[in-house]
Protein backbone atom coordinates (compact mmCIF):
# COMPACT_ATOMS: atom_id res chain seq x y z
CA UNK A 1 0.00 0.00 0.00
CA UNK A 2 2.89 2.34 0.78
CA UNK A 3 4.33 1.83 -2.72
CA UNK A 4 0.94 2.59 -4.29
CA UNK A 5 0.63 5.80 -2.29
CA UNK A 6 4.06 6.98 -3.57
CA UNK A 7 3.11 6.25 -7.18
CA UNK A 8 -0.09 8.23 -6.91
CA UNK A 9 1.77 11.17 -5.36
CA UNK A 10 4.35 11.14 -8.18
CA UNK A 11 1.65 11.10 -10.86
CA UNK A 12 -0.07 14.02 -9.20
CA UNK A 13 3.21 16.01 -9.15
CA UNK A 14 3.92 15.33 -12.82
CA UNK A 15 0.47 16.55 -13.84
CA UNK A 16 0.34 19.56 -11.55
CA UNK A 17 -0.62 22.93 -13.13
CA UNK A 18 2.52 24.58 -11.71
CA UNK A 19 4.77 22.20 -13.64
CA UNK A 20 2.77 22.40 -16.83
CA UNK A 21 2.82 26.20 -16.85
CA UNK A 22 6.64 26.25 -16.93
CA UNK A 23 6.80 24.54 -20.34
CA UNK A 24 5.05 25.41 -23.61
CA UNK A 25 3.10 22.41 -24.86
CA UNK A 26 0.61 21.77 -27.66
CA UNK A 27 -3.00 22.39 -26.74
CA UNK A 28 -5.16 19.39 -25.95
CA UNK A 29 -6.96 17.94 -28.93
CA UNK A 30 -7.43 14.81 -31.05
CA UNK A 31 -4.99 11.97 -30.65
CA UNK A 32 -1.61 12.46 -32.37
CA UNK A 33 1.94 13.67 -31.75
CA UNK A 34 2.25 16.32 -29.03
CA UNK A 35 5.19 18.64 -28.38
CA UNK A 36 6.44 20.34 -25.24
CA UNK A 37 9.07 23.04 -25.83
CA UNK A 38 11.54 24.36 -23.25
CA UNK A 39 14.08 27.15 -23.72
CA UNK A 40 17.75 26.23 -23.15
CA UNK A 41 20.34 28.92 -22.41
CA UNK A 42 23.95 29.46 -21.35
CA UNK A 43 26.44 32.31 -21.31
CA UNK A 44 30.15 32.62 -22.17
CA UNK A 45 32.11 35.39 -20.49
CA UNK A 46 34.47 37.68 -22.40
CA UNK A 47 38.15 37.14 -21.62
CA UNK A 48 41.57 38.55 -22.41
CA UNK A 49 44.08 35.99 -21.17
CA UNK A 50 47.80 35.48 -21.73
CA UNK A 51 49.97 32.67 -20.38
CA UNK A 52 53.64 32.25 -21.31
CA UNK A 53 56.11 29.43 -20.69
CA UNK A 54 59.88 29.38 -21.31
CA UNK A 55 61.70 26.26 -22.53
CA UNK A 56 65.48 26.07 -22.33
CA UNK A 57 67.01 24.69 -25.53
CA UNK A 58 70.44 23.66 -26.78
CA UNK A 59 71.91 23.16 -30.24
CA UNK A 60 74.58 20.91 -31.69
CA UNK A 61 77.85 22.54 -32.87
CA UNK A 62 76.50 22.64 -36.44
CA UNK A 63 73.35 24.48 -35.36
CA UNK A 64 70.77 21.69 -35.14
CA UNK A 65 68.23 21.92 -32.35
CA UNK A 66 68.44 19.27 -29.63
CA UNK A 67 65.02 17.80 -28.86
CA UNK A 68 63.35 18.51 -25.52
CA UNK A 69 64.46 20.84 -22.78
CA UNK A 70 63.21 21.88 -19.32
CA UNK A 71 60.58 24.51 -18.60
CA UNK A 72 62.31 27.32 -16.69
CA UNK A 73 61.24 30.57 -14.97
CA UNK A 74 63.78 32.84 -16.68
CA UNK A 75 66.19 33.08 -19.61
CA UNK A 76 69.62 32.50 -18.11
CA UNK A 77 72.14 32.17 -20.94
CA UNK A 78 74.95 31.45 -18.46
CA UNK A 79 78.57 32.01 -19.47
CA UNK A 80 78.80 32.89 -23.15
CA UNK A 81 81.03 30.54 -25.11
CA UNK A 82 84.38 31.32 -26.62
CA UNK A 83 85.15 29.37 -29.77
CA UNK A 84 87.27 29.59 -32.88
CA UNK A 85 86.69 29.01 -36.58
CA UNK A 86 87.49 25.34 -36.03
CA UNK A 87 83.71 24.77 -35.87
CA UNK A 88 83.37 25.86 -39.54
CA UNK A 89 84.27 23.95 -42.75
CA UNK A 90 87.92 24.54 -43.56
CA UNK A 91 88.35 26.25 -40.19
CA UNK A 92 87.44 29.53 -41.89
CA UNK A 93 83.95 30.84 -41.06
CA UNK A 94 84.29 34.23 -42.76
CA UNK A 95 86.16 32.98 -45.84
CA UNK A 96 89.05 35.41 -45.45
CA UNK A 97 91.66 32.66 -45.78
CA UNK A 98 92.80 33.00 -42.17
CA UNK A 99 91.99 29.85 -40.21
CA UNK A 100 91.03 29.34 -36.56
CA UNK A 101 90.39 32.99 -35.75
CA UNK A 102 88.48 33.64 -32.52
CA UNK A 103 84.75 34.02 -33.03
CA UNK A 104 82.29 36.33 -31.36
CA UNK A 105 80.86 35.24 -28.02
CA UNK A 106 77.50 33.47 -28.08
CA UNK A 107 75.12 31.53 -25.89
CA UNK A 108 75.43 27.75 -25.78
CA UNK A 109 71.69 27.66 -25.21
CA UNK A 110 68.69 29.54 -26.47
CA UNK A 111 65.09 29.78 -25.30
CA UNK A 112 61.71 29.05 -26.81
CA UNK A 113 58.80 31.02 -25.39
CA UNK A 114 55.24 29.79 -25.90
CA UNK A 115 52.52 32.40 -25.25
CA UNK A 116 48.90 31.24 -25.24
CA UNK A 117 46.51 34.07 -26.15
CA UNK A 118 42.70 34.17 -25.91
CA UNK A 119 40.57 37.27 -26.54
CA UNK A 120 37.15 35.68 -27.13
CA UNK A 121 37.52 35.88 -30.92
CA UNK A 122 38.60 39.52 -31.12
CA UNK A 123 41.60 40.53 -33.21
CA UNK A 124 44.70 40.97 -31.04
CA UNK A 125 48.40 41.80 -30.98
CA UNK A 126 51.21 40.21 -28.95
CA UNK A 127 54.20 42.43 -28.26
CA UNK A 128 57.19 42.48 -25.95
CA UNK A 129 58.95 45.29 -24.13
CA UNK A 130 62.48 44.87 -22.78
CA UNK A 131 63.94 46.84 -19.92
CA UNK A 132 64.85 50.29 -21.26
CA UNK A 133 68.60 49.72 -21.44
CA UNK A 134 68.30 46.07 -22.48
CA UNK A 135 70.74 43.38 -21.38
CA UNK A 136 73.32 45.41 -19.48
CA UNK A 137 76.20 45.52 -17.04
CA UNK A 138 76.70 49.14 -16.05
CA UNK A 139 77.33 51.04 -19.29
CA UNK A 140 78.09 47.84 -21.23
CA UNK A 141 75.48 45.74 -22.99
CA UNK A 142 74.88 42.68 -25.15
CA UNK A 143 72.00 44.22 -27.10
CA UNK A 144 73.61 43.97 -30.53
CA UNK A 145 73.51 40.17 -30.48
CA UNK A 146 70.35 39.61 -28.40
CA UNK A 147 67.78 38.40 -30.92
CA UNK A 148 64.06 37.56 -30.89
CA UNK A 149 62.60 35.33 -33.62
CA UNK A 150 58.79 35.09 -33.98
CA UNK A 151 58.32 31.56 -35.32
CA UNK A 152 54.65 30.61 -35.68
CA UNK A 153 51.15 30.83 -34.18
CA UNK A 154 49.26 27.54 -33.93
CA UNK A 155 46.33 25.92 -32.18
CA UNK A 156 48.84 24.55 -29.68
CA UNK A 157 49.82 21.41 -31.54
CA UNK A 158 52.77 23.14 -33.19
CA UNK A 159 51.34 22.23 -36.62
CA UNK A 160 47.95 23.86 -37.27
CA UNK A 161 48.29 27.56 -38.04
CA UNK A 162 45.74 30.06 -36.74
CA UNK A 163 46.75 32.59 -39.41
CA UNK A 164 47.72 36.15 -38.70
CA UNK A 165 51.02 37.95 -39.29
CA UNK A 166 54.27 37.09 -37.53
CA UNK A 167 56.66 39.87 -36.56
CA UNK A 168 60.16 40.16 -37.98
CA UNK A 169 63.30 38.46 -36.77
CA UNK A 170 64.92 41.37 -34.95
CA UNK A 171 67.17 42.48 -32.17
CA UNK A 172 65.22 42.03 -28.94
CA UNK A 173 65.86 45.49 -27.48
CA UNK A 174 62.82 47.73 -27.14
CA UNK A 175 59.13 47.43 -27.94
CA UNK A 176 58.54 44.80 -30.64
CA UNK A 177 55.33 43.57 -32.25
CA UNK A 178 55.68 39.79 -32.32
CA UNK A 179 52.33 38.67 -33.75
CA UNK A 180 49.07 40.17 -35.02
CA UNK A 181 46.11 37.84 -35.29
CA UNK A 182 43.70 37.61 -38.22
CA UNK A 183 40.43 39.53 -37.93
CA UNK A 184 38.75 36.39 -36.55
CA UNK A 185 40.94 36.61 -33.44
CA UNK A 186 41.32 32.84 -33.11
CA UNK A 187 43.00 31.83 -29.86
CA UNK A 188 46.49 30.47 -30.42
CA UNK A 189 49.92 29.68 -29.04
CA UNK A 190 52.62 32.01 -30.34
CA UNK A 191 56.10 30.46 -30.49
CA UNK A 192 59.13 32.72 -30.10
CA UNK A 193 62.88 32.15 -29.91
CA UNK A 194 65.34 34.29 -27.92
CA UNK A 195 69.08 33.91 -28.48
CA UNK A 196 72.43 35.60 -28.13
CA UNK A 197 73.90 34.88 -31.52
CA UNK A 198 77.24 35.05 -33.31
CA UNK A 199 76.19 34.33 -36.94
CA UNK A 200 78.14 31.07 -36.94
CA UNK A 201 76.54 27.65 -37.52
CA UNK A 202 76.48 27.26 -33.75
CA UNK A 203 73.30 29.35 -33.59
CA UNK A 204 71.92 28.36 -36.97
CA UNK A 205 68.85 26.86 -35.33
CA UNK A 206 67.90 30.13 -33.66
CA UNK A 207 68.31 32.25 -36.80
CA UNK A 208 66.87 29.68 -39.23
CA UNK A 209 63.56 31.56 -39.41
CA UNK A 210 65.23 34.83 -40.43
CA UNK A 211 65.45 35.74 -44.10
CA UNK A 212 68.48 37.85 -43.27
CA UNK A 213 70.60 38.95 -40.34
CA UNK A 214 68.59 41.49 -38.26
CA UNK A 215 69.30 45.16 -38.88
CA UNK A 216 71.86 46.49 -36.44
CA UNK A 217 73.03 43.02 -35.42
CA UNK A 218 76.47 43.28 -33.81
CA UNK A 219 78.32 40.15 -32.62
CA UNK A 220 79.82 40.29 -29.15
CA UNK A 221 83.61 40.67 -29.46
CA UNK A 222 85.95 38.25 -27.65
CA UNK A 223 87.20 41.12 -25.45
CA UNK A 224 83.71 42.13 -24.22
CA UNK A 225 83.74 43.59 -20.70
CA UNK A 226 83.48 40.76 -18.16
CA UNK A 227 80.64 40.63 -15.65
CA UNK A 228 77.01 39.67 -15.15
CA UNK A 229 74.53 41.19 -17.60
CA UNK A 230 70.82 41.42 -16.80
CA UNK A 231 67.53 42.77 -18.12
CA UNK A 232 63.84 41.88 -18.42
CA UNK A 233 61.25 41.06 -21.08
CA UNK A 234 57.52 41.76 -20.65
CA UNK A 235 54.95 40.22 -23.01
CA UNK A 236 51.69 42.11 -23.55
CA UNK A 237 48.44 41.01 -25.21
CA UNK A 238 46.25 43.82 -26.58
CA UNK A 239 42.82 43.64 -28.21
CA UNK A 240 42.94 45.56 -31.49
CA UNK A 241 40.52 48.48 -32.02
Amino acid sequence: MKALTCSVALAAWLLSPALASAIVCDASGPAGPKNCIADVSAAVDSVVSLDCAIQEKTATPDGKEVAGGPIVPSMNFGNLSRRTESICPGNDCDGDGVQNEPLALAGDKFFKVFCGANTSRRSYTLAHQTSAAGLTNGTNNLNGAWVVVPVQATTGDGLTSVGGVMGNCDRALGNKTLYTSAAAGTAGVVELVYAIGDRSPHVGSTLAHCSSVPAGFAPIPPDQQAGAYAGTVTWTLTVNP
